[in-house]
C-alpha cells in the first residue's frame, strides 16, 4: 500500500499535469491543428505509450478483475465524454464561463461520495468547497477567448441553455472520473490499468471525431510531435497517477486536490503565452489554494501527527514488521472519502500489536 502522502503528491501532480494541458493544447491551435484531428491523435498517442510502458514492464501481477474491468472502462469513458463537452462547449459560450462549469466538478465529487460512503462532509470541507468555487470565478475573469459573437435573440439563448448543459455534463463526467477509481482494487498492475481506462477513453474519441483521413493527413504534417506530447503530459502522466492515488485517499480528496488545475493553467498562461492576469484572478487563485487547505490539510495533519505516535509506540519493539505503519481505516477519519482502508493486502498476515496499540 503507497503512502498517504506520496498519493496526495501524485493527484496535485496529476492536476497540475491537467493545467499545463490546457497551454499545449492552445499553442497546437496557434500551429494551424483543429480540435478534429488533435484529440483523435493525441488519444490515439496515448494507447500507444501506455501500452508499450505496461509490455516494458510487465511483471507477474493479478489481473484486475471482471468488476475492476469495468470500474476502469467506465472511468476511461467518462472522462472522454468530459473532453469531449467540454470542447463542444467551447463553441457555445465563453472559455471563461466553460471553466466555472467544469470546476462544479469540485462539489459534485463531494456530493456523489457522500451520498456512496453515506458520510455527511466536515463543516471545513464544505467552507474548503465554497472558496474553491469562489475562487474559480475570480480567476477565470480575463481567462481565454470570450465565447461566440452574434448569437442574440432566441437562437444565442437556445445555445446558451445548450451550452450550460453540456458544460455541467462535463463537470458530472469529470467527477465521476473521479469516483470510480477509488473503488478498483490497488493491486494490479497500475500500466495496465492506465492502459485499459485509456483504450476506452481512445474509442469513445474516435468515435466523437470521426475525422480519420484528416488526422492521418495533419500526423504526417507535423501533428504527431504535439499529439505525442499532450498525450503523454495531458492523458498517461495524470491518468497513471490518478489510478494510483485516488484507490488510496479517496475519490472526495481527489476532487478537492484537482482544483489546482486552474491555478497552473492561470501560471503556466502568464508565464509561457503572456497572457494578461489581473489582479483578480490572482487573487481566484489564492483562494483556491486556501480553499483545498481548508478542506483537506486537517485531515493531513492528523494523519501525519497519528504515524509519528505509531512510530514512537512501536519503536521499543525491535524486531517484525513495520510498526510505524498506520492503519488505513484512519485515512477515512482524515478525508471522509474513499473506501476503508484498513484491509489487509496480504493474506495471512498476522496483526501488529505495536501498531494496534498506537491506533
Amino acid at each position: 500500500m503507497r503512502s498517504y502522502p506520496l498519493s496526495v503528491l501524485m493527484m496535485l501532480i496529476a492536476g497540475g499535469s491537467y493545467g499545463v494541458t490546457a497551454t499545449l493544447i492552445d499553442l497546437s491551435y496557434r500551429g494551424g491543428f483543429p480540435q478534429s484531428t488533435l484529440m483523435p491523435a493525441m488519444y490515439g498517442c496515448a494507447v500507444l505509450i501506455t501500452v508499450v510502458i505496461y509490455l516494458v514492464r510487465r511483471k507477474r501481477e493479478p489481473l484486475p478483475s471482471r468488476r475492476d474491468l469495468w470500474l476502469l472502462a467506465g472511468t476511461g469513458a467518462a472522462s472522454a465524454v468530459a473532453s469531449f463537452s467540454y470542447f463542444y462547449a467551447l463553441r457555445l459560450m465563453p472559455a471563461s464561463v466553460m471553466i466555472v462549469l467544469l470546476f462544479q466538478f469540485t462539489w459534485m465529487v463531494m456530493l456523489i461520495d457522500a451520498i456512496i460512503s453515506r458520510k455527511v462532509p466536515s463543516p471545513s470541507q464544505w467552507l474548503g468547497m465554497a472558496v474553491i468555487v469562489a475562487g474559480t470565478f475570480l480567476s477565470v475573469g480575463r481567462l481565454g477567448p470570450h465565447g461566440t459573437q452574434g448569437t442574440s435573440g432566441a437562437h444565442g439563448l437556445h445555445m446558451t441553455v445548450v451550452g450550460i448543459g453540456v458544460g455541467l455534463l462535463a463537470a458530472i463526467c469529470y467527477a465521476i472520473a473521479l469516483v470510480l477509481p477509488q473503488h478498483v482494487q490497488n493491486n494490479s498492475s497500475p500500466a495496465l490499468r492506465t492502459a485499459t481506462s485509456t483504450i476506452v477513453s481512445a474509442a469513445v474519441i474516435t468515435v466523437a471525431f470521426p475525422h480519420y483521413g484528416a488526422t492521418l493527413h495533419s500526423i504526417v504534417h507535423g501533428l504527431w510531435l504535439w499529439a505525442l506530447v499532450i498525450a503523454l503530459v495531458g492523458q498517461v502522466i495524470p491518468t497513471l497517477l490518478m489510478l494510483i492515488a485516488i484507490p488510496v485517499i479517496g475519490g472526495r480528496l481527489a476532487g478537492v486536490l484537482g482544483a489546482i488545475e486552474l491555478p497552473v493553467t492561470v501560471l503556466v498562461a502568464f508565464l509561457v503565452l503572456g497572457e494578461h492576469v489581473s489582479a483578480l484572478s490572482w487573487l481566484g487563485v489564492a483562494l483556491i489554494l486556501v480553499g483545498i487547505v481548508a478542506s483537506e490539510g486537517v485531515g493531513v495533519g492528523r494523519y501525519l501527527r497519528e504515524r509519528r505516535r505509531g512510530r514512537r509506540t512501536a519503536r521499543p519493539h525491535s524486531g517484525g514488521q513495520n510498526h510505524g505503519e498506520l492503519n488505513h481505516s484512519e485515512l477515512n477519519g482524515c478525508s471522509q472519502g474513499g473506501r476503508s482502508h484498513g484491509e489487509r493486502s496480504q493474506g495471512g498476515q498476522q496483526p501488529d500489536t505495536a501498531t494496534d496499540v498506537a491506533e
